[in-house]
């Protein structure tokens, strides 16, 4: 449980077409708003922002420091092609109930590909900004 981990279910939410979790995530943490406040602006039940909260505390394994990941990852993994319409772009498959799973089973290599470029080029910006 980590940073790392975290950074993994943000790449998997972006590449199973579920980025709306990260962006409620996103406005929690860095917008400062309430899960009251995010159903209103979203559409999302407050009961489901509170769960994916939750969630990204569950991973992290913190109940600090989830909010400068989030903070410092969000750009970067926004910046990744979503995998998933009505079908697996990767494997040309389709009918997936659980789309997250389908991608963290089978494409395991290029999820963790996605996240390494995620955080070298999390790596090379704190690198540029001491320089």
């Amino acid at each position: 449980m980590g940073s790392r981990d975290l950074v993994r279910l943000l790449v998997l939410w972006r590449l199973a077409g579920e980025w709306w979790r990260a962006e409620a995530l996103y406005l929690y943490f860095c917008g400062g708003l309430s899960p009251a406040e995010i159903e209103r602006k979203m559409g999302i039940r407050r009961t489901v922002v509170a769960g994916i909260v939750r969630r990204a505390y569950e991973v992290y394994g913190k109940n600090y420091g989830v909010d400068r990941v989030v903070s410092r990852c969000f750009a970067h993994v926004s910046r990744l092609e979503t995998a998933f319409s009505s079908y697996c772009k990767l494997c040309g498959k389709s009918g997936f109930a659980k789309p997250m799973r389908h991608l963290a089973l089978s494409h395991r290599k290029y999820v963790e590909q996605c996240v390494d470029v995620v955080v070298s080029s999390l790596r090379r910006v704190r690198e540029d900004s001491v320089l």
